[in-house]
């Protein structure tokens, strides 16, 4: 006679929230560096991809977007107000979660539901202003103000910069020297301004190539 399974399930006390703050304290991972054969042989060059876009709220700005707010926390900050309604908001809010602090995040009218429905997925609170980031950006200033938040800007902070840095201090780890060239996205210059950082500190001499979007090439026109 075939006897029923059984489950046993242990029940402990859930941690506290401070306990939590220590577990969540690294807010990024350290993602895999692949060498790409395709890229490789069409290039004739050994071409390496890093990717970033398995960070846990799905792209690099977790990276500087988190060690802002970390460092917001840290020196006392009881709310985090961002204005990005693409992947920096999310990483606000995701770092925001993972450190017990409220967030808020201004969205343009433009912001597409699905990330209204993202960021309050982390917990987020989202305030609708505007109808271009600028305008929504200066009402997130004024909310600061208000509620003795901290503002967290999507790119231009020093502390996301130094965060973003962990990008090519990993490569480091992961290469058996400076690379010829790194190739990256830019866009408000965040991560281009950690690549830098990261190249300096470590005395690297890599060519760093800027990629812009057509039509929203404000970089390369400046």
């Amino acid at each position: 006679r075939k006897e029923a399974m059984k489950c046993v399930v242990r029940l402990q006390r859930a941690p506290r929230s401070s306990q939590l703050q220590s577990f969540r304290r690294e807010l990024h991972v350290k993602t895999p560096l692949i060498f790409s054969e395709p890229l490789s042989e069409h290039l004739g060059a050994e071409v390496y991809l890093k990717l970033d876009c398995m960070q846990p709220p799905g792209s690099f700005k977790i990276r500087g977007i988190g060690e802002t707010v970390r460092q917001a926390v840290e020196a006392g900050a009881q709310r985090i107000v961002s204005s990005s309604g693409g992947n920096a908001g999310l990483a606000a809010a995701y770092a925001a979660r993972s450190l017990g602090v409220p967030a808020t995040v201004v969205l343009p009218r433009t912001t597409p539901e699905l990330i209204h429905r993202r960021l309050q997925r982390y917990g987020a609170e989202t305030v609708i202003h505007g109808d271009v980031w600028d305008q929504a950006d200066t009402h997130a200033r004024k909310i600061v103000e208000q509620q003795a938040g901290a503002y967290v800007h999507p790119f231009d902070q020093l502390s996301t910069w130094e965060g973003h840095s962990s990008l090519v201090h990993e490569l480091a780890e992961e290469l058996p020297k400076a690379p010829d060239a790194i190739v990256t996205c830019v866009g408000g210059g965040g991560l281009l301004m950690g690549i830098l950082m990261g190249c300096e500190a470590l005395g690297w001499k890599s060519r760093i190539v800027a990629s812009e979007t057509e039509g929203a090439a404000s970089m390369g026109k400046s």
